[in-house]
C-alpha cells in the first residue's frame, strides 16, 4: 500500500548514498502523517496530532508506542522505518557534534552499535525500537544521565568541557571559570576577544596550548557563554 510504499523508498534512496545522511525534510510531513493517522481495516482514526516535532524529539517525549502505529509487519516493512529512524538520529548527532565532540562521537559509536544488531538480528525489531529510543534520550538529554558529577551535570558548557578533558572535573570547573571571568559581550568573531579568553584557557591548562586551541572552539559552540 501507499504507507509500506513510502518506507520502501526511503529505504532505496538511503542505501543508494553509500552510508550517508540523506536529507529526509522531504519526507518529514510524510512520516509525521504516518504516525499521526493508523491505517487499518476500520476508517483512519487520528491518534494525536505531532505538527512538525522532529522524529528524534519525537522518540524522547512518546517512546516507542507512536513508532510501532506505523505499519511494520514484515521485516522489509521495519527496516525501511528503522533506517529512517537512524538517519534522523545520525542528522541530530551531526548537529550537535562540535558543542560536544566526545561525547556524540560516543553517541555515534552507540548508534552504529544498534545498527549493527539489527542487521544482524542480534536484536529483535521490540529491543532495536526500546535501545534507539533511549539513545535518543542521551542525545536530546544528556543531564539526565547518570554519568556526570552533581558539579557538573546541570550545564551543557561544563558538561562539554568535562568530556574533552576526560572526566576531570576541577579542570573542566577551573577552565569554565576561567571563560566566564575573561570573556567580554560579542567575543565570537572578534579576535581580540577571543584571544583573551583563548590565553585564560591556556594558562589553567598550564601552557598546554593545543588543547586550549581544541577547547576554545567547543567555548565558542555554547550558548551559555
Amino acid at each position: 500500500d501507499k504507507e509500506v510504499q513510502y518506507f520502501i523508498k526511503v529505504r532505496d534512496v538511503v542505501r543508494a548514498a553509500s552510508g550517508d545522511y540523506i536529507d529526509l525534510k522531504g519526507y518529514d510531513p510524510d512520516m509525521r502523517h504516518l504516525i499521526d493517522t493508523y491505517l487499518s481495516a476500520n476508517p483512519s482514526r487520528v491518534l494525536s496530532s505531532f505538527g512538525d516535532i522532529p522524529l528524534v524529539q519525537l522518540l524522547v517525549e512518546l517512546g516507542v508506542d507512536p513508532i510501532k502505529d506505523i505499519p511494520s509487519e514484515t521485516k522489509q516493512e521495519q527496516d525501511a522505518v528503522a533506517e529512517t529512524i537512524e538517519n534522523n538520529v545520525q542528522k541530530e548527532i551531526k548537529e550537535k557534534q562540535q558543542s560536544n565532540p566526545k561525547y556524540y562521537e560516543k553517541m555515534s559509536a552507540l548508534l552504529r552499535e544498534i545498527i549493527e544488531q539489527r542487521r544482524s538480528e542480534v536484536i529483535n525489531y521490540e529491543e532495536y525500537l526500546k535501545k534507539i529510543v533511549e539513545l535518543a534520550k542521551d542525545i536530546r538529554k544528556p543531564e539526565n544521565t547518570s554519568r556526570y558529577p552533581e558539579s557538573v551535570r546541570n550545564s551543557a558548557a561544563v558538561r562539554a568541557l568535562f568530556d574533552n578533558l576526560d572526566g576531570d572535573e576541577k579542570l573542566a570547573l577551573s577552565i569554565h571559570n576561567a571563560v566566564l571571568d575573561s570573556r567580554l559581550d560579542g567575543f565570537r568573531g572578534n579576535i581580540v576577544k577571543e584571544r583573551k579568553i583563548r590565553r585564560a584557557i591556556e594558562a589553567a591548562l598550564h601552557g598546554d596550548k593545543l588543547k586550549a586551541d581544541e577547547l576554545m572552539k567547543i567555548v565558542i559552540e555554547q550558548s551559555e557563554y
